[in-house]
């Protein structure tokens, strides 16, 4: 439910699925090898994320690996919980502040004034994605060392004076750097830009003044560290 980028579709279709449910809902994931915890405010009742860390002496997992977690359930509800850190022993668990639910956020959803947008997916390979050093997972690009990417003004009617990637970059203390985000019309020379803003997963540049008037842009991205990249857009 916390990703954005991955995962796209999950928020919206969990959202959807229960939306009319009044119980609490827990959402267990072991994936991410940290122990992480976020409360999401669905139509009729809250949603608690809870992201376990890894068991095993041999995984990343963080400053608590490795360790597992207890679930204590008394009359189909979660009624604690205990985490065992297999070096140090156990520690009983304070139940979610469910004060701190959040919205649940979907892609560009906070964006006022988009024209055109596209989803990452194999389909785009060769008219939109150009070039990818990284992985395809189904519905975003994972691991991303460099990436091309084709926007298409023309279709616009060149109207639009930003573009908004959809990026999780799991360095954030970098996103500013230069060396990292670049424009072409030609695919040969290149002009680098810089990052405006993040927001929500979604990284904003300014289109300079005089490429509006262009057919296509070329975005190319060559991030420093681990990078997921979920789409384009374009923007009035």
């Amino acid at each position: 439910m916390s990703h954005i980028t991955r995962e796209r579709g999950i928020p919206e279709a969990i959202s959807e699925a229960f939306k009319n449910h009044r119980g609490l809902v827990w959402l267990i994931g072991g994936h991410e090898h940290i122990n992480s915890e976020k409360i999401f405010q669905l139509q009729k009742t809250k949603l608690i994320e809870h992201g376990i860390t890894t068991g095993t002496f041999d995984m990343w997992g963080g400053p608590e690996r490795p360790g597992y977690w207890v679930y204590c359930l008394q009359n189909g509800k979660v009624a604690g919980r205990v985490y065992r850190k297999l070096e140090t022993g156990y520690r009983l668990e304070a139940q979610p502040d469910l004060s701190k639910a959040e919205k649940v956020h979907l892609p560009f959803d906070h964006i006022e004034n988009i024209v055109w947008k596209r989803f990452a997916g194999a389909e785009d390979e060769g008219k939109y994605l150009i070039h990818l050093k990284g992985g395809i997972c189904h519905n975003w690009w994972s691991y991303v060392k460099e990436l091309t990417y084709r926007l298409p003004l023309n279709e616009t009617g060149n109207s639009c004076t930003k573009i908004a990637m959809l990026c999780e970059y799991n360095k954030m203390d970098q996103i500013y750097n230069k060396g990292q985000y670049y424009l072409s019309t030609d695919q040969q020379n290149w002009r680098e830009i810089k990052l405006e803003n993040n927001e929500f997963e979604t990284f904003s540049f300014v289109i300079p003044q005089d490429l509006l008037q262009s057919e296509y842009l070329y975005f190319k991205f060559t991030p420093f560290g681990e990078t997921h990249v979920g789409g384009f857009a374009l923007l009035k």
